[in-house]
């Protein structure tokens, strides 16, 4: 009886741990989405309120980040402007911190000048999980100009207590909105020959909830600066865009209805992608596009051609060939367990107009572990009918 109630009571405290830092995460995540700075080591040019876990500005110090940041766009690159700095005998913050240990300043290195100049802190900002907030402290350096030495020097990520936030990625999280069912979009992204390739999707599309399809960032993002340029200058940043609006609306016929804070709203059409490497869904003869699956299936038969002449001698090689991971290449080959009336109704789908595929591929997964055939069509004629598959 000890040893079982000892056991209930160890329970309690690791699931009142586990509460505890729940809860502390969702204070923090909180807090920055407030603006607020929330502890670390303080910067050059600002200083910790000895009243409260804030930053006030060092006007000495704030005048030596402005003067950085001018050096920086007259000398166009990273060496450059760090010889002139060395020469001129800057230094890195000196600080005490809260126990009485002193950090004094050092002159920069590469490293610090390239932190430096990537705080998102100088330009009024608070960076959470990729997504930059308007900060409470205020701002030192323009934000054109700090855009404008972040681009020439091609300082990847936000930069924030000396490690590189590479979720640079999704500023228009929070903004976004499916216009059919009113859920927030949510980033999510692909990878295809090393590269990367983000989207903005509705999660209730995964549950075919939801008729909307994935939407490109690159697109979205370029085309709504272009169309807030009369509103909010030549070359607005993601910043200005997330402080001016409230809400943007997407729609199944790539309508965009942009709501601004003081409730005005613009309306446009998000045109059809034009660039290289990017197949177009919406043709002019509106004939539709080859739903995925049945692509996939082609792609397996032809993998166990390959596989059985001998042309490639395992999945490794195959993998190797064909840009993908050796899982993949197993979850696209057990496309062929499925029944031969099957694969053919695969082959010769209809083909999709508007909105997602029919047939999802992971639909199907639990279907190819079925070894008899007439179960099979009978759960894949469920499918066809909307009717959901036992997974």
């Amino acid at each position: 009886m000890g040893r079982l109630t000892l056991n209930v009571l160890l329970s309690f405290a690791q699931f009142e741990r586990e509460i505890i830092s729940e809860r502390t995460r969702d204070k923090l995540s909180a807090a920055r989405r407030k603006g607020k700075w929330i502890g670390g080591c303080p910067v050059l040019g600002y200083d910790i309120d000895v009243h409260g876990g804030r930053l006030v500005v060092n006007e000495d110090e704030a005048k030596t980040v402005q003067e950085i940041f001018a050096i920086c766009e007259q000398a166009g690159s990273l060496t450059a402007t760090l010889g002139q700095l060395q020469a001129r005998g800057f230094r890195t913050k000196d600080w005490t911190s809260r126990g009485g240990r002193h950090h004094p300043g050092q002159p920069f290195t590469k490293s610090t000048l390239s932190l430096l100049l990537g705080n998102v802190l100088y330009k009024g900002c608070v960076p959470h999980q990729g997504v930059l907030y308007p900060g409470e402290q205020p701002a030192i350096v323009d934000s054109g100009l700090w855009e404008r030495v972040h681009e020439r020097l091609g300082l990847n990520g936000l930069r924030q207590r000396g490690r590189s936030h590479e979720r640079q990625e999704a500023p228009l999280t929070g903004l976004l909105v499916c216009g059919p069912c009113r859920s927030k979009l949510i980033l999510t992204y692909t990878r295809r020959h090393g590269k990367k390739y983000r989207y903005y999707g509705c999660p209730r599309a995964k549950q075919r909830a939801c008729q909307l399809a994935p939407l490109a960032a690159e697109d979205m993002e370029r085309s709504l600066r272009d169309h807030l340029k009369p509103v909010l200058g030549d070359r607005p940043s993601m910043v200005q865009i997330q402080q001016a609006l409230e809400a943007i609306y997407f729609f199944e016929d790539r309508r965009v209805d942009v709501v601004f804070q003081d409730g005005t709203r613009l309306e446009y059409e998000l045109p059809l992608p034009n660039r290289p490497g990017v197949r177009n869904r919406n043709r002019e003869d509106n004939a539709g596009r080859l739903p995925r699956i049945s692509r996939l299936m082609a792609l397996a038969i032809e993998w166990e051609r390959m596989l059985g002449e001998g042309l490639v001698q395992d999945h490794r090689t195959l993998a190797s060939v064909s840009h993908v991971s050796v899982g993949r290449i197993s979850q696209i080959l057990s496309l062929t367990y499925l029944a031969p009336s099957i694969q053919e109704r695969l082959l010769f789908l209809p083909l999709t107009q508007t909105g997602v595929d029919l047939v999802p591929e992971r639909a199907l997964r639990a279907i190819t572990k079925i070894p008899d055939w007439d179960r099979q069509t009978k759960l894949f004629q469920d499918l066809m009918d909307g009717r959901n598959v036992p997974c």
